[in-house]
């Protein structure tokens, strides 16, 4: 629990570090976004609801899990089509096209597709067609245009099935009639020519029977040829990849069903009998093999059906399912009118056999006779099946109707609008969020005391907080900014100097003897405040009674003269070269118990200088005179001057700046001083900022509020009562 606290508080510091960073970002994201969104023409949105008045019938047998939302994604995937769109602009007037700004039909077709959307409405019948558009009328007319044309695609892809069973009869029909006609004529002309003019009751009786026997067969033979003309209509709106399947799966299995096709000829064959005797077909003999003919029909759909499962195809049905089982239910009743036919041919030979054994004076005209009835018979049929297709086709309304027009919107959308907002604001946060940890990723800086204990591995010995002005409107000039450098001297009170005497104490229990009298001050690179720290760090020794001494052994970039406003000329340079004595360098300061011993000229060999013989002797010197030493020396990976102090030192300071020293900058200075057996004593993490280190900083809090308390009693005791931040535990 207390690692991922710790975690989030870790992620909510990187925000605030980076807030320079992100809230930029947001703001430019956020402000485009907006900017475009209001510069935006504005969009009408309108809508026609159609609504799927019935569903697929099903086939006994053949359930293959055919459901609802299959048949409602149908409709909406034809509704999304190409050839629909091509449809609904070959229905475009040109005083429409017009007043769309398009001169060219198929101009249209990418129009009205990138303005429609197909939205079905969960749990019902119904479709959404919307359209939005920048003009009012446009969006309706889209809309409008769309839904009538599928309404009426729709009533023309029902009316094909029936259009064409229609068209054959009327085929069949002219062929018959002319037919019919020969056979009048041939029997007129036997008559005049032989003088009979009648057959035999019994011979006339035989020849009834037998045209009503050739009137079923031909009968059956136009059923068969209508339902091939259906299957015919329906493999038409089936891919070359679903026919293929459709075509295996039959050639599979209707040789599986041949006893059934076998049983169901028998039976048609004595059902066939029966008619021809004259039984009726509501004789309980005919419904006993009707219901036997139907036993058959169901048991070859569930033949069909047990074969697919079993190889598997079942979910190759999903989006053309209704087709496929049309078409395998169609063939199956081709299979059965051939049963049929099989049956009445049959018995018509039996037939065509006794009709040889009529007299030869009659067997002629019984011969005209019989062709003269079968075609009359089979013209009748053939007309009763044309009015039927016509009835039906005139009856066909499909299955899709309009619900609801759309009508030209008033008001334009802002749905769209708020939308877009809203994904500015949330694409705002995660860009300018995503960059500041990109940067925090590839930022190699030491920001806090994790880092210190992570990457350096060594004793964390103070947190110095960032010296910042109040921005006092009294000008000062360099008093004001030594002021604010030797913190610890002119502002004892500050939470600041508070932390370098923390850095005081922590020194002293450094060593486990706590002999520590001299100490190197140095950092990884420049500008991270090690001379800033190493003389505030002289104060709070000598502000503890001890005779402290500062000597500013950084000789080739030296600034302590510049703090405590000394002369350079004498210093520790010319005390090394044996230009001036040793007690001649040492300089008093406004603070008691502290010395300062300045870096006297640059010399061409520092590092010479400061390894010399003549070096340890002033050292030594200095440790009997003093209570303790600071050395604030240079960098460390530009040069060898700290290492070669800490040789004659009792260990070393090493200071990184918080958000700018390098990690493995650091690292690397660390190790070097390791290497040459340097004792290590601390790490000091200077310039921390109170204000955007966060978590367990707490405590940085509470010196930040009594930082400005203490600042307004020093310029007159005047204690305002002020709002601070709370650290956060």
């Amino acid at each position: 629990m207390n690692e991922e606290k710790i975690d989030i508080r870790s992620y909510i510091a990187i925000i605030l570090r980076r807030k320079w960073v992100i809230l930029p970002i947001f703001f430019v994201t956020f402000l485009s976004t907006l900017y475009f969104t209001l510069r935006k023409p504005p969009v009408y949105e309108s809508k026609a609801t159609i609504i799927i008045k019935q569903l697929p019938s099903a086939i006994p047998g053949m359930d293959f899990g055919y459901s609802k939302t299959n048949y409602i994604t149908n409709h909406t995937l034809i509704l999304k089509s190409r050839s629909l769109m091509e449809k609904v602009a070959e229905n475009f007037t040109s005083a429409e096209m017009e007043s769309v700004g398009v001169t060219q039909k198929s101009s249209i077709i990418g129009k009205v597709s990138s303005a429609i959307t197909i939205d079905p409405v969960k749990g019902s019948d119904i479709i959404e067609i919307k359209s939005k558009t920048e003009k009012p009328f446009t969006a309706a007319l889209f809309a409008n245009k769309v839904a009538e044309t599928y309404i009426q695609y729709n009533i023309e892809d029902k009316r094909r099935e029936v259009s064409g069973v229609r068209e054959f009869a009327e085929e069949q029909m002219d062929l018959v009639e002319e037919q019919l006609k020969v056979a009048e004529d041939d029997i007129r002309d036997y008559q005049k020519t032989h003088k009979a003019f009648g057959l035999k009751k019994e011979t006339e009786v035989f020849i009834s029977q037998l045209a009503e026997l050739q009137t079923l067969y031909e009968k059956v033979k136009v059923e068969r040829k209508v339902v091939e003309k259906n299957l015919e209509a329906v493999k038409s709106q089936l891919t070359l990849e679903q026919k293929e399947f459709l075509e295996t799966s039959t050639d599979i299995s209707l040789p599986l069903l041949e006893d059934l096709k076998n049983s169901l000829s028998t039976l048609e064959k004595d059902k066939a009998a029966l008619l021809i005797q004259g039984y009726d077909v509501e004789d309980p003999k005919i419904g006993q093999i009707d219901n036997k003919i139907d036993a058959i029909k169901k048991k070859m759909n569930e033949t069909i059906v047990t074969l697919l499962k079993n190889r598997g195809q079942i979910d190759a049905l999903a989006q053309v399912q209704e087709l496929i089982l049309k078409s395998l239910f169609l063939q199956i009743n081709i299979e059965v009118a051939k049963a049929k036919e099989k049956a009445y041919l049959s018995t018509l030979r039996i037939y065509e056999g006794r009709f040889k054994r009529i007299p030869d004076d009659q067997i002629e005209l019984a011969r005209l006779e019989r062709q003269r009835k079968a075609n009359e018979k089979i013209y009748m049929m053939l007309l009763e099946k044309a009015e039927e297709a016509k009835i039906s086709e005139a009856s066909e309304i499909g299955t899709v109707s309009m619900l609801d027009s759309a009508l030209v919107p008033s008001r334009k959308i802002m749905k769209k609008k708020i939308t877009n907002l809203m994904l500015g604001f949330i694409m705002g946060l995660i860009i300018s969020v995503g960059v500041a940890f990109v940067i925090e990723y590839f930022d190699t800086s030491i920001k806090g005391i994790d880092d210190v204990e992570k990457s350096l591995k060594i004793p964390l010995l103070a947190s110095i907080p960032s010296i910042r002005s109040r921005g006092s409107n009294n000008k000062r000039g360099e008093t004001e900014d030594v002021e604010k450098r030797l913190i610890t001297h002119f502002k004892p009170r500050s939470p600041v100097s508070e932390s370098y005497r923390s850095l005081r104490t922590n020194l002293q229990f450094a060593s486990v003897d706590g002999g520590i009298k001299t100490v190197v001050v140095s950092s990884p690179a420049p500008k991270e405040g090690k001379t800033l720290t190493a003389s505030n760090l002289a104060i709070t020794q000598a502000q503890a009674g001890k005779k402290t001494l500062l000597i500013d052994t950084d000789l080739r970039r030296p600034m302590i003269h510049h703090l405590f406003k000394l002369k350079k000329e004498n210093g520790i340079s010319k005390v090394l070269t044996e230009e001036l004595k040793l007690d001649d360098a040492i300089q008093g300061t406004d603070v008691e118990n502290l010395s300062v011993i300045t870096s006297g000229p640059i010399p061409p060999n520092p590092s010479e200088l400061l390894g010399s013989k003549k070096m340890k002797e002033v050292l030594k010197d200095l440790k009997s005179r003093f209570d303790i030493i600071v050395m604030d020396s240079p960098p460390m990976v530009a040069v060898t001057d700290p290492i070669v102090l800490c040789k004659e030192a009792d260990g070393l300071i090493l200071i990184v700046r918080s958000g700018k020293t390098d990690r493995d900058v650091a690292e690397k200075s660390k190790n070097n001083a390791e290497y040459a057996k340097v004792k290590v004593l601390g790490c000091v993490l200077n310039d921390v900022d109170v204000r955007r280190v966060y978590g367990s900083y707490n405590y940085y809090y509470y010196y930040y509020y009594y930082y400005y308390y203490s600042e307004d009693d020093d310029e007159g005791g005047k204690k305002k009562s002020r709002k601070h931040r709370r650290g956060i535990t």
